[in-house]
């Protein structure tokens, strides 16, 4: 299945825009609520701040200077593939499913949450984030997906220039069509096995190189 074919599924941006103007930027790109809304800024702790807006009232409270994609339901599940040179690891995290969030309170209109608490490894999220993530299958990447995995490296290296980064992939609830939804720049390498190691090599391979 070429499941890897680029796909751009586009945006929305968010400057001062009322609620009105918002949903009807989402209706002309044919998006359906609920939407991830987040920070245009990629670094730092704004970076990770996010919100799920799950009706048309909750984007009334979308932030200016913001992005807003589609929300892809990904069972609670989240892999990230963590880059150095010619290696990956990829490790499981939590996430947030959409069906748990609206069991949980169907009254919200918009969840905000921070991206880099909910996917820690240990999960000690917040309690009502744990009772969103706690009964996700923490299982490895199914090897369907992993083998797709060196091309995207290969294609992300060689577009980015880059030989330090990460990506998120989810894979969606109903299609099992795996999404790549984020790039990191020189990320955390939590959970990737001996990369001190690996790194130490990269560096001395590429200063003999030179």
């Amino acid at each position: 299945k070429q499941w890897y074919q680029r796909r751009v599924r586009g945006y929305v941006l968010v400057n001062k825009e009322n609620a009105i103007s918002i949903n009807n930027s989402l209706t002309a790109k044919n998006y359906k609520l609920p939407v991830i809304c987040k920070s245009r800024i990629a670094q730092g702790a704004m970076g990770h701040d996010m919100s799920i807006i799950l009706n048309e009232k909750g984007l009334e409270e979308a932030r200016t200077n913001s992005v807003i994609v589609p929300f892809i339901d990904h069972d609670a599940v989240l892999y990230k593939v963590f880059v150095c040179g010619d290696d990956f690891n990829v490790v499981t995290r939590p996430s947030i499913t959409l069906s748990k969030l609206v069991n949980n309170d169907t009254q919200i209109n918009i969840y905000n949450f921070h991206s880099d608490t909910v996917s820690k490894v240990t999960n000690d999220s917040t309690q009502v984030q744990e009772d969103l993530c706690k009964d996700a299958d923490m299982s490895p990447l199914d090897g369907e997906y992993m083998q797709l995995i060196p091309q995207w490296v290969k294609i992300m290296r060689s577009v980015l220039k880059l030989s330090l980064f990460g990506f998120d992939i989810i894979i969606e609830s109903k299609t099992k069509k795996p999404f790549v939804i984020d790039i990191n720049y020189f990320p955390g390498y939590d959970g990737f096995k001996n990369f001190h190691e690996i790194l130490s090599d990269m560096l001395y391979q590429a200063a003999v190189s030179q």
